[in-house]
């Protein structure tokens, strides 16, 4: 056998040759080592349940039929090449440490850029129920590398064992372009993926109707000491169900337990539900969470959208620790009543945001926007015990508090409350019998209607009259925080507007969105003005209902030339001269 040196030279398969052989060039000399040894470089193993040829996973024509064969000859180093098709899981597959395994490939690729996993779904399938089976993949200490990317993970049914699609356990684990649905639990965490004292990675996977029965983290569950990373990913339709035993029903998108920094980003949790199993039932155990629930400290959310979720308490974020939220988005999600008896219902409350703690923590909700959420009260936000929340730069307008006496200013939160520079409703609105609220309270805090432009369809973008425009603080804007939830510079100078907020400007706007610059004459937001926007002018003058450029804040003011905050004839000169000038 001749061991590969790099001062010897490289080594090279031919296509279609046997996996182990090896071709050496020593000196001129073209030396074949025996068969059955791998590659000191990473070896690419094919699998295809269609495939007709040698089943030795050497290429596409003899690629491997069945996935756990192939796995259990990659180590580390080694890519696995999954075409499209159902490959069922067994009692389980564990994946080798070190490994990439890829899916969505037609099954006539050259190079692992080629695949479209979105069109050649591959997909990983446990027995669902009645199977019992347990987790579809199964990752135990894996190392640094091992990567999972373009798969669908569905049927796992594990009963008192973590993680129904995915268990990590230990170790280093990235997971992209990946779809856990319909994976089942019961009595345990995480019935899409459960990672434990792991280092994850997780981006641009799509977590749907996962449902934990009497567990938690329908979705995902990090648990132990797990350094999570989750970007990009979309968390729909999971569902996490309590029936009053303690530890369950919480987090029905996430539930996070670890002790280490999580970070979600750019995420969106849409119809995410925490549910009794019972109509009626007797219990203290409720469920928090509707799109997460977090248990410990060191959580971060940023760039997210919350919307259309349900849990008793904190349908959009429960949190029992210290946790920030930045540049993100509460709407339309229902704090729900539950039925505890005849006589006593629970729950209803925190329908964006709940947070509370027996030991001094806090909720830091820096520029966001919470608004059209239902619950009794304290619906946009509610604190209980030593939870304190700081509101920073943020909307809260337009929740709908149906609980009965409750102030209107309850109604939209309530608790160890630090409010400044933000639009609270109902906030400097005298309560009768008490004192009138003092201002001084509530530094840079205003209680005038944001003009968002639709709560109602949830696009809370500012309008161009909203009295949020430059009106935040800017030392309020975490470092490395430079763009808002569309991706726009987070601080952008509206010159119409005066600078109500603090700063050197250009001053921050409160709420996720920030009002960008207006070039007044550039109809299509292109940022330049010439004949493309003659036609949109017009339309601004005679029929501004029909505007439409498709793109978030452009809209007819960008015909307001005299900024006398109305299109009409009079900017007509002002948009020939910027058309024509330098």
């Amino acid at each position: 056998m001749v061991l590969r040196s790099p001062i010897l030279g490289g080594s090279k398969r031919e296509k279609g040759s046997s996996r182990g052989s090896r071709f050496l060039l020593l000196g001129g000399l073209l030396v074949v080592s025996t068969l059955g040894v791998r590659d000191a470089m990473a070896s690419v193993i094919y699998v295809d349940d269609s495939a007709t040829g040698a089943n030795s996973g050497q290429n596409w024509t003899d690629a491997y039929v069945n996935l756990s064969a192939a796995l259990g000859t990659a180590a580390a180093g080694d890519e696995v090449w999954v075409a499209e098709g159902t490959y069922l899981s067994g009692g389980g597959i564990t994946l080798p440490s070190g490994v990439v395994l890829y899916g969505g490939f037609a099954g006539n690729e050259s190079a692992a850029n080629q695949r479209n996993w979105n069109v050649h779904i591959t997909t990983i399938a446990g027995p669902g129920f009645p199977g019992n089976d347990g987790s579809v993949l199964i990752a135990t200490g894996t190392a640094s590398g091992t990567i999972l990317d373009g798969f669908t993970i569905t049927d796992g049914y594990p009963v008192f064992a973590p993680g129904g699609g995915l268990y990590v356990n230990g170790g280093w684990m990235t997971v992209r372009h990946c779809v856990f649905q319909n994976n089942y639990l019961g009595w345990s965490y995480g019935a899409g993926l459960c990672a434990t004292n792991a280092t994850l990675i997780v981006e641009n996977c799509i977590f749907s109707g996962n449902y934990s029965h009497l567990g938690s983290g329908g979705g995902m569950a990090l648990t132990g000491a797990t350094a999570a990373t989750i970007t990009d990913c979309v968390f729909s339709g999971n569902t996490v169900v309590t029936a009053g035993s303690g530890g369950e029903g919480q987090g029905a998108g996430i539930y996070n337990e670890s002790s280490l920094p999580v970070s979600v980003t750019r995420c969106t949790f849409d119809g995410n539900i925490g549910r009794p199993f019972f109509v009626c039932q007797n219990s203290s155990q409720y469920a928090y969470g509707g799109g997460i629930d977090s248990v410990s400290s060191g959580l971060t959310v940023r760039d997210c959208v919350f919307r259309n979720n349900q849990a008793h308490y904190g349908a959009g974020i429960f949190a029992w620790g210290n946790t920030t939220i930045i540049n993100s988005v509460f709407h339309h999600n229902t704090a729900t009543v539950m039925c505890v008896n005849d006589f006593i219902s629970a729950g209803g409350e925190g329908a964006a945001v709940g947070g509370l703690t027996f030991s001094p923590a806090t909720i830091n909700v820096i520029n966001c926007t919470i608004a059209a959420n239902t619950g009794r009260e304290g619906v946009g936000l509610i604190t209980y015990n030593a939870m304190n929340a700081n509101l920073r730069n943020t909307i809260v307008w337009g929740n709908i508090a149906n609980g009965e006496d409750i102030a209107p200013i309850d109604g939209q939160i309530k608790g160890n409350l630090n409010s400044q520079y933000s639009c609270i409703q109902h906030l400097l609105e005298p309560i009768p019998g008490e004192d009138p609220p003092d201002p001084a309270n509530y530094p840079g805090c205003l209680d005038t209607n944001p003009q968002l432009v639709s709560v109602a369809t949830g696009n809370l973008r500012l309008a161009a009259v909203s009295p949020c425009i430059d009106a935040g603080k800017n030392a309020f804007v975490p470092v490395g925080v430079v763009t808002d939830l569309d991706g726009a510079p987070r601080f952008s100078d509206v010159a119409s507007v005066p600078d109500t907020g603090v700063g050197t400007p250009p001053i921050v706007d409160m709420g996720a969105y920030e009002r960008p610059s207006l070039l007044l004459g550039d109809l299509n937001c292109d940022g330049v003005i010439n004949m493309q926007d003659v036609p949109l002018f017009v339309l601004a003058l005679v029929d501004p209902a029909a505007y439409t450029t498709g793109q978030p804040n452009c809209d007819v003011l960008r015909a307001d030339m005299n900024s006398d905050g109305l299109a009409n004839g009079r900017d007509t000169q002002g948009f020939i001269t910027a058309l024509t000038g330098p």
